[in-house]
């Protein structure tokens, strides 16, 4: 094996990173963000965000647009333009901690994962609850959604894993 494209520049440890057409997304702890053009091995843009955002997601058909959640906040930029769009505050605040993100297969339609064991399905666009329920009757977070791509049912099916309270 050996080395083909080497990309620099965080100064802090990597959270999580996506690559989506001929870029790759990042982002580092402290709120550190940057993005490369993965094709040309070179630094597009790096941003700083205040709030220490841990997760983000690319909504499907969201040009430039990314989906942000650290803690409570859950917030959408365009990030080129390094414009805060909107803040899901009323929305998402009241019930706690976001612990993942994950697109439906539906446009607009996210589902986000609580520390208490709570799933909510989001509307993007209209700053609007679907459906929120709770998946652990211990309230144990929730660390993984995933939505189903075999459609052969006719409906799609949302997964979820959660750790109990007692570590299980």
């Amino acid at each position: 094996m050996h080395k083909v494209l080497e990309l620099k520049g965080h100064t802090k440890p990597l959270i999580k990173f996506v690559s989506f057409g001929d870029f790759l997304f990042s982002l580092a702890e402290e709120g550190e963000f940057i993005v490369f053009n993965r094709m040309k091995g070179t630094l597009v843009k790096k941003i700083t965000f205040e709030t220490n955002f841990d997760n983000f997601l690319h909504p499907t058909t969201y040009i430039n647009k990314l989906l942000f959640s650290g803690g409570s906040e859950v917030q959408l930029w365009n990030i080129m333009t390094e414009e805060k769009l909107f803040t899901f505050q009323d929305t998402v605040s009241p019930i706690g901690n976001v612990t993942c993100m994950e697109q439906s297969p539906v446009v607009d339609i996210v589902a986000l994962g609580f520390e208490d064991g709570t799933i909510l399905l989001l509307n993007l666009l209209y700053n609007q609850v679907l459906l929120q329920f709770s998946q652990s009757a211990d309230g144990g977070p929730i660390k993984r959604l995933s939505f189903s791509s075999d459609l052969s049912l006719g409906v799609s099916l949302l997964a979820s894993v959660t750790q109990s309270r007692e570590g299980g």
